[in-house]
């Protein structure tokens, strides 16, 4: 998605480098242009050396930044927090992770020049993939000492920029250059929710700064005037990645090579005394819950139609179990809405939890808000609305399953076949296989469920042979039958596209393995 980010004011902790020109971090760099490796031999980018490459155990290489969560009467020992993504740490989806001991380091001073300097994780203490893509991790040293150390901290803004704005991203791609610390700048964008199934973020920011890839995440958006970080990258569209978003008509459409990030400037509400605080009344990221699911959670579901041809409606079918004694749900059109606390239903107990309501009479984007409570009469809190979980379903309309899509190739003198994934289409495909005079295409026994992880081989030596294929759509509805002759080949012959017949198997019913 778009990928200019914000810049701006700079509050220079430790005092401004000398280098660095007033009202402009950025040193003229154009907006739009491509990044420019970072070399602080000479010190002239120490306001940046708090931002770094992050490596948690079980989780990816990240871009990371020191926060400035100073004040007055922060005590001496104060915890050093570091802001990345939440995906940086934990890619479970309705999981809230709070206080979680975790092993791994942060490199600082993560220029091309010079040498890092580690300093080791010591807990996770809020990470989310719902509604944003943000962690805090606390490090096991303090930040009085790492400010000894040299490395300066960067203060969280107190207003986004506008539309327009002029903004900095500073990050550590992997695949650009060194794989450093690198300077980008661009302009805020308008954004709106983003969807990259499972995980359907809001309050995100948008920009098109050029040169994001993987390590990219977690790199700060900065202010270009006050070098103040207002949001955290989270996912782009550039190069190879092609488009996180697929939605239906009625959604927005994700931009090619645009960024896409988590707003933060609530954040500095979160600490006070130096300290991250867990009050519901003064941090919006508290409450927080868990939800564990114990059933697959739909993408995609498909209308069927009975033998009148009437239609049929799916359910969510949705069963789940929560930290806390309640919840409530609400459907909604649009993901903001989760964060409005009207519509909800009545306070349900979570024991045996389950959503089956109809997901929607008709094709497109259904989504699914869910909130945890403890107690029935418990009022909406921010933090509450905030961390509500969307789950997005794409309806699709009735019709015959497609045929099945089959790709071949010659490998070794025999044939390689796989079969094209499309989860919108199909679950799953059954076949058969063995001699063209002897196999009938039309009879269920000895069909199996195909394996569509990887190719099937059929070697040279057991050749000829007849590929009966069927393909499955999401209610388990057959499409016709594929018939394909595998052939010996003479060099240079190229393989034969199959047949596809009317099949005669039962609707709904399923080849066992």
């Amino acid at each position: 998605m778009n990928k200019k980010l914000l810049a701006g004011l700079l509050l220079g902790v430790g005092g401004l480098s000398l280098s660095v020109q007033a009202g402009d971090f950025g040193e003229g760099l154009g907006n739009l242009a491509h990044s420019k490796v970072l070399e602080n031999h000479d010190g002239r980018y120490n306001h940046w050396n708090g931002i770094g490459r992050i490596m948690a155990k079980g989780g990816m290489h990240c871009t990371a930044t020191l926060l400035d969560t100073r004040s007055q009467d922060s005590p001496a020992n104060a915890p050093a927090y570091v802001l990345t993504s939440g995906h940086c740490v934990e890619k479970k989806n309705g999981l809230i992770v709070t206080d979680r001991v975790v092993e791994g380091e942060v490199l600082f001073n993560y220029f091309s020049d010079t040498q890092p300097r580690s300093f080791a994780l010591k807990r996770i203490n809020w990470s989310s993939m719902q509604g944003v893509d943000l962690a805090i991790i606390e490090l096991q040293t303090p930040l009085s000492e790492l400010i000894a150390a040299g490395i300066e901290p960067i203060q969280i803004a107190r207003d986004m920029p506008a539309i327009g704005g002029d903004i900095l991203l500073v990050g550590a791609p992997l695949k650009h250059g060194t794989g450093y610390l690198r300077l980008a700048a661009c302009t805020q964008q308008q954004s709106s929710d983003v969807l990259e199934q499972p995980w359907f973020w809001r309050n995100s920011v948008k920009n098109q700064c050029r040169d994001v890839s993987e390590g990219s995440s977690g790199s700060p958006v900065l202010l270009r005037e006050s070098n103040e970080v207002f949001a955290v990258l989270g996912t782009s569209t550039q190069g190879s990645r092609g488009q996180p978003v697929e939605l239906p008509e009625g959604f927005p459409v994700p931009s090619p090579d645009s960024n896409y990030g988590s707003a933060m400037t609530f954040l500095r509400n979160c600490f006070a005394k130096g300290v991250l605080v867990q009050d519901p009344q003064e941090c919006a990221l508290f409450p927080t819950y868990s939800i564990t699911f114990k059933s697959p959670v739909k993408r995609y579901a498909k209308i069927a139609l009975d033998m009148h041809g009437q239609a049929v409606y799916p359910a969510w079918d949705l069963r789940f179990s929560l930290d806390t004694p309640f919840y409530r749900y609400k459907q909604v059109e649009r993901a903001h809405q989760c964060e409005s606390p009207h519509h909800y239903s009545t306070a349900l107990p979570t024991e045996n939890a389950r959503i089956n309501d109809a997901i929607g009479l008709r094709p497109g984007m259904h989504l699914l808000c869910i909130i945890a409570v403890t107690a029935v009469d418990e009022r909406p809190s921010l933090g509450m609305m905030r961390n509500a979980l969307t789950l997005a379903v794409e309806l699709l309309p009735p019709g015959p399953t497609e045929a099945p899509k089959v790709l071949m190739k010659h490998a070794g003198g025999g044939y390689s076949v796989s079969y094209g994934q499309d989860p919108r289409l199909f679950s799953h495909y059954s076949l058969k296989f063995g001699p063209p005079e002897s196999t009938d295409c039309f009879d269920a026994q000895g069909q199996r469920k195909a394996a569509t992880s990887r190719p099937l081989h059929f070697p040279a030596n057991k050749l000829p042979l007849k590929l009966c294929t069927l393909a499955y759509d999401l209610n388990g509805q057959p499409s016709a039958v594929r018939e394909d002759l595998l052939e010996k080949r003479s060099a240079g012959q190229q393989p034969q596209p199959g047949k596809t017949r009317f099949s005669y198997i039962g609707l709904g019913d399923e080849p066992r393995d």
